[in-house]
């Protein structure tokens, strides 16, 4: 009865949830995009803020590991953010991730029965993280985020 009256809104508020834990799952063991340290609070930290770019929420190549001090505090600490891109996977990713992914992901449209899917999806996807829980390479990390992003089948 409760999924009946559910709105839109709540289905984003659970599939951000289960998003931002699947970014900081496939960076175990990783630094702050932004600033480089392991210390504190991990979050997901966008590059593209949900404000900002409400289509790009869920994406997970615009969501990395972020400590609560540069998300919360120093605004997502974009120009670090961006440094730390580069620095970690190289132009091309940060190029693709500053550039790109607005220009293909220009707005989002899901329907509840599509948010429903995405959040079992998601679910799953942590379950797999978690069981496999390890260091990933730089390169590992992103396919990863690419696979994930088909099975949640949101984004092309």
């Amino acid at each position: 009865m409760k999924e009946a009256i559910k709105s839109l809104s709540s289905y984003k508020k659970d599939l951000q949830i289960l998003v931002n834990e699947i970014a900081r799952r496939i960076d175990h063991d990783q630094e702050c995009i932004s600033c480089g340290t392991k210390e504190g609070k991990v979050n997901g930290g966008h590059f593209h803020s949900v404000g900002s770019n409400p289509a790009l929420r869920f994406n997970l190549l615009n969501i990395f590991r972020q400590c609560e001090k540069c998300n919360s505090y120093l605004s997502g600490n974009l120009l670090n953010y961006e440094k730390g891109l580069d620095k970690t996977f190289g132009e091309s990713v940060k190029y693709e991730i500053k550039y790109k992914l607005p220009i293909l992901s220009p707005e989002l449209k899901a329907t509840k029965e599509e948010l429903k899917e995405a959040i079992k999806n998601a679910r799953e996807a942590v379950k797999m993280l978690i069981k496999e829980e390890k260091r990933l390479s730089n390169r590992e990390r992103i396919e990863l985020r690419r696979e994930i992003n088909k099975k949640l089948g949101l984004y092309q």
